[in-house]
């Protein structure tokens, strides 16, 4: 079963980067913390936050949410992986709308994307829903390089001083 996620209003460059990885991630832009909470339980979602509120009233309730500490999206993302029992490899998403990406013929994109991105990359993807078109860069290179670090710690699933666990 896909892992489903919800970020709130203070990890959005989080969610954007966990949807271009393949998770399902909601981006709640609302400061209302019952909703928040709401959705998370109606919809099945592991709440991702550095609200320390949103996180006691999802303990309190008995909701999965994970509180993080960094600043740093890639050290965010280091933590979530860390100290979660989530793993990447789902279908890559659409960081800006959170559809999956089909894959393009590479003919299909000539003039959309920039030529020196044409003639240096052989697959691309595109969404479907807002048009956007996408290729293998150095962010997701650093990610899998990222994955393969936390996968190595061998520490999953434990919990740290700094990552809390509700």
């Amino acid at each position: 079963m896909e892992a489903k996620l919800i970020v709130d209003a203070t990890l959005v460059k989080l969610g954007k980067k966990l949807r271009i990885v393949g998770f399902d991630v909601e981006i709640v832009l609302s400061k209302n913390v019952l909703e928040i909470l709401r959705r998370g339980k109606v919809e099945g979602r592991l709440i991702v936050t550095k609200n320390s509120k949103l996180f006691q009233k999802a303990r309190k309730y008995g909701i999965a949410c994970v509180l993080l500490r960094s600043n740093d999206s890639e050290e965010q993302m280091h933590e979530l992986f860390l100290f979660s029992k989530l793993k990447p490899g789902g279908s890559p998403r659409c960081p800006d709308c959170n559809t999956r990406l089909k894959p393009m013929p590479k003919k299909k994109v000539l003039g959309k994307v920039p030529l020196f991105v044409f003639m240096s990359h052989e697959e691309f993807s595109a969404c479907e829903r807002c048009g956007r078109i996408y290729w293998r860069g150095s962010h997701l290179r650093s990610m899998e390089t990222l994955f393969k670090e936390v996968k190595e710690d061998g520490k999953t699933g434990e919990t740290g001083e700094r990552t809390h666990i509700a």
